[in-house]
């Protein structure tokens, strides 16, 4: 059970001192959550105004002035945030999203895909593609505002595995005709698309104007069925209202009865080609394509059995560990390989690092995945073990690349901190 706090909140215009006050404070009385998701752009406020906004923007290693104070509230409070600011790198300017564990720690960031209007004109579209990360046991996605008007951003997500998708938002006016205390094209675009894709969606909106800008709040957190666990919260006032929810029911949802699987039952053969899934696979430095190519499970299955060798030989392996292996992965290669639900977790990422290497996926994939094995259970050995098994199949390039993800989960000695 994980506990989801969505912060409403009013961010002033170009009062950074300001903002990080409400937000820290709403961080706070957060406290009793996991996860708070704060607005889009809660440092600066939404204006689209390069010239004003620049001078704000800061980089997002978590040393500027917003990040730090999200960070230490985070720490304080012990509790992971997801937040909207200006970032700033090499020049440009990102409308991006933070990700910090209740440590403080950053754990990674999202710059925006799909800039919204006058947005192009301040800001440049995100670069960094869709990634999940692992965040405090929650594998997490994250989308800003008007990436959810393109289904296949939030569709990519809940297929690389996300069980939450976190979206700070700022819903403006004039966008769709209907707008009501209850209902809007934006709240129910979230409620669908969490039904159509089996995720949970926590959207933290502002509240209040900015210059021309009149925000609609409504705030909300939606099951993977479609239902509102919590909001639409009000339409101009600031609340942060927490809900516990449980993850399993992710699952829970993809399988609706007997011989209803709303991603099983997915027709790729058919369109798989005219949406990109046959396109090759994404290189380590362009990892803006990797969802191509975990979106296609029948792809990915494919390719498995291409590299043959290397999947007898991780049978072998993990037959040793676990007696029952075997014939558990005879269901595992029946059922779509990112549904399946017959292996336990623990061997289940195992299987994920290795063919994530395989495949040359992108670091931050893997990386999320070595994370995940950890966590359930697997030891820095085994996962030394699978990567020491796919590098014939893979190569050496990708087995160095794979071994740098390794050292970035479990420090710079192969062994240290070893839990075998």
């Amino acid at each position: 059970m994980v506990i989801v706090a969505v912060a409403q909140l009013r961010a002033a215009p170009l009062d950074v001192a300001a903002n990080i006050a409400r937000a820290v404070a709403a961080i706070g009385a957060a406290s009793d959550a996991d996860i708070v998701v704060l607005p889009e752009l809660m440092s600066t406020g939404y204006l689209l105004d390069a010239a004003r906004i620049g001078p704000l923007a800061e980089p997002a290693d978590g040393t500027g002035p917003v990040l730090s104070a999200w960070r230490a509230a985070a720490r304080r409070h012990d509790v992971a945030v997801v937040g909207g600011f200006a970032e700033a790198d090499g020049g440009r300017l990102y409308n991006a999203a933070a990700i910090i564990d209740r440590r403080g720690e950053m754990v990674g960031h999202y710059r925006k895909l799909h800039l919204f209007a006058g947005e192009r004109n301040v800001f440049s579209p995100g670069d960094r593609g869709l990634p999940v990360v692992e965040l405090d046991g929650v594998t997490l996605g994250v989308l800003i505002c008007y990436d959810l008007r393109f289904p296949e951003a939030l569709r990519v997500l809940a297929l690389q595995g996300a069980e939450l998708v976190a979206v700070p938002t700022a819903w403006v006016r004039g966008f769709d005709r209907r707008v009501g205390a209850e209902r809007s094209g934006q709240l129910d675009g979230v409620i669908v698309q969490a039904n159509l894709n089996q995720v949970f969606v926590a959207c933290a909106d502002q509240v209040g104007t900015s210059e021309a800008f009149e925000f609609l709040g409504g705030s909300l957190v939606v099951s993977p069925y479609g239902e509102s666990l919590v909001g639409p919260l009000s339409n101009d006032a600031e609340q942060t209202v927490s809900v516990a929810v449980d993850l399993d029911e992710a699952q829970h949802a993809r399988e609706r009865g007997e011989g209803i699987s709303p991603r099983r039952d997915r027709r790729t053969d058919v369109y798989g080609a005219l949406l990109g899934y046959n396109a090759p696979h994404a290189s380590l430095s362009m990892p803006q394509e990797e969802p191509a190519v975990m979106d296609d499970a029948a792809s990915l299955l494919a390719e498995m059995r291409r590299k043959r060798g290397y999947v007898l030989e991780i049978h072998e392996m993990l037959a040793a560990w676990d007696p029952t292996f075997l014939r558990q992965y005879d269901d595992f290669l029946d059922a779509t390989f990112l549904d399946n639900t017959v292996l336990d977790r623990r061997t289940r990422e195992l299987v994920y690092v290795g063919t994530l290497t395989a495949l040359g996926s992108p670091r931050e994939h893997l990386v999320a995945h070595l994370r995940a094995a950890l966590r359930y259970g697997a030891t820095e050995r085994e996962l030394l073990a699978v990567l020491e098994q796919v590098m014939p199949p893979a190569g050496v390039p990708r087995f160095i690349e794979a071994m740098k993800a390794f050292r970035d989960v479990c420090g710079d000695s192969p062994l240290e901190g070893s839990n075998s």
